[in-house]
């Protein structure tokens, strides 16, 4: 798979080639304090765009060698009646579940507001592999395949102007030819006036026969506030594959009710609130050695936020946003307070800061009763084309008593004529 590296500078230069003017972009990304790489490529024509291509290649860290994460070309029908992607990438349509492969997804619009997506490939997994000598001591991860591996699917759905919107996915793997995954899918939504929105998506696992993921939302919108009562239920033993281990550890479903309201105090302010209620469990287990199961007690925990955001200028550059949060679900409840500032020192040079502090319920032996974390960046532009920026932060957290790593970013971009 390490031959799609070169596969991606393959793709640009087909975008390059295709038409004048274009749109070029790279960016390289490092880490610590593990050293790591990360390059991101893209390319397109303006103003029509028919071809465009991207790439992102981990560039490897010790054991993890350098591949590809996503290598891609995209052809556009001229009329935005509908595309063609071929190359490594991230499927995410409808209702299923996210799939990432290499193969090809085709796209078309057709009239009266009928959509079609179709795809195909192989699918793409990190695998685990140990280091025998240190058995549990050494992990490395890599991207492969398995023969006899393949995932294919679709959605068709239908657009009524503006209010009205539905439908309907369909996503199988197959891993060393055995079903790994099977789920159908529906997703809703409608916008009855002018300041109701409510949208709903469902997806049920044919292997396992259940619901794997349910979301409903209903967004009011009145003069200068927005409110939202959502509620969501997750099966992970569903959403994993069914050949994962974690499938034969139980089914610990989770179900999710909240409430946001969003409040555009001033023209610069706004405040937003959320609060949620979850309750993971229940799931059959093993009491005694009679072996007759009961089942577990579920936990009912409460996520609570506030966040304001002041725009120190009409488009948003520099900000100063203060939160406040509770994360009360067993075992890590914490409660926590973040500041970020940004200030656009120069017309093309920014200064930002974070700064956060959590206090757990129960601290971690050796660890304090209060975890921070900070964190300071710089970004500019400068000689025409090029941008950088570096990020430093230092911090505590449940397994690290202290911590310093950074992060650069040096990107490139040129724009033909």
């Amino acid at each position: 798979m390490r031959h799609l590296v070169t596969f991606a500078c393959v793709l640009l230069a087909a975008s390059i080639a295709e038409a004048q003017p274009l749109r070029l972009r790279a960016d390289a990304l490092a880490t610590t304090p593990s050293p790591a790489g990360l390059i991101v490529l893209s390319g397109e024509a303006r103003p029509s765009s028919y071809v465009g291509a991207e790439a992102v290649i981990w560039g490897g860290s010790g054991e993890n060698p350098a591949d590809a994460l996503v290598a891609l070309v995209r052809l556009r029908h001229p009329g935005q009646r509908g595309d063609l992607t071929l190359g490594r990438f991230v499927v995410a349509t409808g209702a299923v579940r996210p799939v990432h492969l290499d193969g090809g997804m085709l796209r078309a619009k057709l009239p009266a507001g009928i959509g079609l997506e179709a795809f195909g490939g192989l699918p793409v997994r990190p695998l685990e592999t140990w280091n025998d000598e240190q058995q549990m001591g050494g992990v490395s991860r890599r991207i492969e395949r398995a023969d006899w591996d393949w995932v294919y699917g679709g959605r068709i759905s239908e657009t009524l102007g503006t209010k009205l919107g539905a439908g309907a996915s369909f996503v199988e793997r197959r891993d060393f030819g055995r079903i790994a995954d099977r789920e159908v899918g529906g997703d809703l939504w409608l916008q009855p006036t002018g300041k109701l929105d409510l949208a709903s998506r469902l997806s049920w696992d044919l292997v396992m026969a259940g619901v794997s993921e349910a979301l409903v939302s209903a967004a009011y919108r009145p003069a200068g506030y927005r409110f939202e009562l959502f509620g969501t239920h997750r099966s992970p033993a569903r959403l994993l594959p069914a050949t994962s281990i974690f499938s034969a550890l139980g089914d610990v479903p989770s179900d999710t009710v909240g409430l946001s309201a969003l409040w555009y105090a001033a023209p610069r302010l706004d405040v937003l609130a959320s609060g949620s209620a979850r309750m993971a469990g229940e799931i059959p287990i093993d009491q005694d050695a009679s072996n007759e199961p009961r089942e577990a007690e579920a936990e009912i925990g409460m996520d609570a936020s506030m966040r304001a955001t002041l725009r120190l200028d009409d488009e948003g550059k520099g900000q100063v946003v203060l939160e406040l949060r509770r994360f009360g679900l067993d075992p890590g409840e914490w409660t926590g307070v973040r500041l970020r500032v940004r200030i656009p020192v120069l017309e093309d040079f920014a200064v930002s800061t974070e700064l956060e502090a959590v206090r757990p319920d129960e601290p971690a032996d050796g660890r304090g009763h209060i975890w921070p974390w900070g964190l300071v960046a710089f970004s500019g532009r400068f000689l025409d084309h090029w941008e950088a920026a570096l990020a430093v932060e230092a911090f505590a957290s449940p397994d690290k008593a202290a911590a310093l790593a950074a992060l650069g970013r040096l990107a490139y971009r040129w724009e033909g004529p």
